[in-house]
């Protein structure tokens, strides 16, 4: 299991590390309004997030990681998470819902999340600041598990540090699935040659080693 995690470990911040690089760039688009592509995008974010509902992650089938969780009550309208904030910990809706915006494009709604979706999982890998904020949509509770007790993981029970290392794997995956998809409809969009952001797809594109025809 140990091996597992380090090998899990470097994959999720190999993902996380795109998954800024993407972030930023989408962020530089949709504050464009001229551009007009934030309804295409949240479009799209909006059926995949849908088909992720039919093989979920699982973090709240595994008992023993959310014993290592402290719970949250949340109310309407609560900040759990802001844009650029230097937290780590990993949160776990377990009802209610929340909305994920994106403050530098003017507080694009990324999407919605509902119970069992699990959001702060790229902070959590790679420790660096939040790329979105999240506020509560409809009341409910959240778990919590910090990096310093899923780091005690390890010693306590190497199994489940292990599944808990799959499962966040496993989200970042379809996030830059996610992503990829929307990195093609924003290179297929109409945007100027000189438009900053064109390069910058390219770019990341080429990193991916994705096909741009």
């Amino acid at each position: 299991p140990r091996l597992v995690v380090a090998l899990v470990s470097s994959l999720c911040q190999l993902m996380a590390d795109r998954l800024r690089e993407a972030d930023d760039i989408q962020s530089l688009i949709l504050s464009d309004e001229a551009l007009g592509v934030s309804n295409e995008v949240s479009n799209l974010y909006g059926e995949r997030h849908q088909s992720w509902k039919r093989a979920p992650i699982k973090i709240l089938d595994e008992p023993g990681i959310v014993e290592e969780c402290r719970t949250i009550d949340t109310r309407e309208h609560q900040v759990l998470l802001e844009q650029w904030e230097s937290t780590t910990d990993l949160f776990i809706l377990k009802s209610g819902k929340v909305n994920v915006t994106d403050d530098r494009s003017g507080g694009f709604l990324i999407t919605s999340l509902e119970p069992g979706d699990v959001f702060g999982e790229i902070s959590f890998i790679d420790g660096s600041p939040r790329t979105a904020t999240v506020s509560v949509a409809e009341p409910g509770e959240v778990l919590v598990l910090s990096r310093v007790d899923a780091a005690g993981l390890m010693d306590k029970d190497p199994q489940l540090a292990a599944n808990l290392m799959i499962c966040v794997g496993q989200l970042l995956s379809q996030r830059l699935e996610l992503t990829n998809e929307v990195l093609r409809l924003l290179s297929e969009s109409d945007i100027p040659e000189e438009h900053e952001a064109k390069g910058l797809v390219g770019n990341l594109f080429r990193a991916l080693k994705l096909d741009t025809d």
